[in-house]
């Protein structure tokens, strides 16, 4: 059986590791983050009167050749699901490339920002203030959006982000039924079809107990 890799895209705070760390768990799977690709900040030009400031939220951030060839690695693997998830995870093409399903989870503005500049904690160990987040970090999201998502078209499964912990579910069973039904229409990366008794049955375990 050949591997399926799994992409989650969406904004900084919108879930992605959640989600990811929860199907990694149900799938018995490997959980590959962006955040693990970090390579520096740079240097950005801003609408007069800002001048420029220094961002992390930009694709020349990361190391996309370390991060796709850390893909295809864990794809070696027969059988193996690997979870891979980031903000800016559809820039690249040799990671599109790679991946069989691809969701992308969609938040406001607003909520966003809220998000991201809450104090620290387990789901925001980088905080940061709400004018950096309306100068940087929405605006490089918006910029993605445009550029990688959307230049996709319907290859991309766009749904609502993760909305506290009870909402955990419903996104998890959400994916869970389109991989599923990619799996009974035979429509896998070689063609062929594999053995669905298992991904069709109910989670192993119950969604929805982390926040998001």
């Amino acid at each position: 059986m050949s591997s399926v890799v799994i992409g989650i895209s969406g904004c900084t705070r919108s879930g992605k590791s959640t989600l990811a760390k929860e199907l990694a768990l149900h799938y018995k799977g490997e959980h590959l983050s962006q955040d693990s690709f970090f390579m520096r900040p740079i240097k950005i030009d801003l609408p007069p009167p800002h001048g420029s400031m220094r961002s992390a939220e930009e694709p020349e951030c990361t190391n996309w050749d370390r991060f796709a060839g850390a893909i295809q690695e864990l794809k070696k693997k027969p059988g193996s699901y690997v979870i891979v998830e980031g903000y800016q995870l559809l820039h690249s093409p040799q990671v599109v490339e790679q991946l069989d399903h691809i969701f992308h989870l969609d938040i406001g503005q607003e909520e966003c920002i809220r998000r991201r500049s809450a104090p620290k904690s387990e789901h925001n160990c980088h905080p940061i203030p709400v004018w950096k987040c309306r100068l940087l970090v929405w605006p490089a999201h918006e910029r993605y959006v445009a550029n990688s998502v959307e230049a996709l078209g319907p290859r991309v499964h766009r749904t609502r982000g993760i909305d506290g912990p009870d909402d955990v579910s419903r996104l998890a069973m959400e994916v869970l039924s389109v991989v599923n039904g990619a799996f009974r229409d035979g429509n896998v990366v070689d063609g062929s079809s594999r053995d669905g008794n298992a991904a069709l049955s109910p989670p192993r375990r119950r969604w929805g107990k982390k926040s998001a």
